[in-house]
């Protein structure tokens, strides 16, 4: 089956590329909204010299935010008085057609450029097969998903999931067993293994032949090296990520995906009391989480601030990328079968010696095939 033309591969970018700035742009017109009305609903309550003064408590608007908080979660007199300000406050909008008529008309081109795609994709068999019965998956993702990966340059899924930004830069290899610790330049390559007449499958512990455990960082930009991944497919495995966790559990098999990852997450960080294995301080510099930033103090605890457990969205963010791994493993065997190119197993299975059993197959929502 031939791959698609460049020509559609251009367009369709421009369109998703397109469906997501104006979805942005609209967005934040609503949050605009809703901040301008909570405001007005909340002077309609307590005046607006009060409001004033919580805004300059000095508290980074923490008393602010309680305070209206307070209101909607409320009841009472003031709470309905809070409802109809923030009501009146958005009318007033609408009459005046500002905002409120250019979040409009946002909406309406969002919904025109995901028409445009699916005109695009709607031939495609990777949409028609498969994605266009997953739930999570409209046609601005799954455009993305077609006009940005070249299945035929992935001959394993691996190569797949690293062009997306997915996969791990290894800096040492740790053995689980027996506590040996290696750096990444120690182990010899698979190619070069192989050359000495060891089996096809991963690096082995040479104590206790246990398999190695990689130990290392995900993809990310590096000064003075060259990018190693696809940014634009990264951001759009990012918002793949984000749609699967809003599906309904009991609708979308991805979503219980997630909720199964999040939970061996909980229980491996809830076993080491609290620590997922990477290194987190109570507050950040320059650097970020696990490098030296610009915190108080002359010793290296003072720059980096208080180590602290594992916190709740980093669990969120590793057992989304989990997810976002197996579906791209799946995009991978689904769209290779379609276009009749060879097949390889997963890494796990074919390298690791997982139980085949285990194997997670490409999903199908039955909602949505029918």
């Amino acid at each position: 089956m031939a791959e698609v033309a460049h020509e559609v591969k251009r367009r369709l970018r421009l369109i998703v590329e397109t469906y997501y700035q104006v979805q942005d742009v609209r967005m934040r017109t609503d949050q605009r909204i809703q901040e301008y009305a909570e405001e007005a609903a909340l002077a309609a309550v307590v005046g607006e010299m009060q409001v004033v003064a919580l805004r300059n408590a000095g508290d980074h608007n923490k008393s602010y935010k309680k305070a209206i908080k307070d209101l909607k979660t409320g009841v009472g007199p003031e709470q309905m008085k809070f409802i109809e300000g923030y009501d009146v406050a958005v009318k007033g909008l609408e009459s005046e057609k500002r905002h409120r008529k250019v979040n409009d008309l946002m909406r309406e081109q969002e919904t025109l450029l995901k028409t445009q795609a699916m005109n695009e994709i709607g031939d495609h068999p990777l949409w028609k097969e498969w994605l266009c019965k997953v739930r999570g998956i409209g046609p601005c993702l799954a455009g993305g998903i077609i006009s940005w990966i070249n299945i035929h340059k992935c001959p394993h899924a691996s190569n797949l999931i690293s062009y997306a930004g997915m996969g791990v830069v290894i800096e040492k290899y740790i053995c689980l067993k027996c506590n040996l610790i290696l750096d990444g330049n120690q182990i010899p390559s698979l190619e070069d293994r192989m050359k000495q007449g060891q089996p096809h499958e991963a690096a082995r512990c040479p104590k206790c032949q246990n398999f190695f455990q990689v130990m290392g960082h995900g993809a990310r930009r590096e000064k003075k090296k060259v990018l190693g991944y696809n940014p634009n497919v990264k951001t759009l495995c990012w918002k793949i990520g984000e749609s699967f966790v809003k599906q309904p559990a009991e609708k979308s098999g991805y979503r219980k995906i997630y909720d199964k990852f999040r939970t061996q997450i909980e229980a491996r960080i809830a076993a080491n009391n609290g620590f997922c294995g990477k290194v987190h301080y109570a507050s950040k510099g320059k650097g970020g989480h696990g490098e030296e930033g610009d915190g108080e103090g002359g010793t290296e605890e003072g720059k980096k601030g208080k180590v602290i457990p594992c916190f709740d969205a980093h669990v969120f963010a590793m057992s989304k990328r989990a997810t976002v791994k197996i579906f791209l493993s799946h995009i991978y065997k689904v769209w290779r079968g379609i276009e009749k190119l060879p097949v390889s197993t997963p890494f796990s299975f074919g390298m690791l010696g997982h139980d085949v059993s285990s194997m997670i197959e490409p999903i199908v929502d039955k909602e949505v095939e029918e």
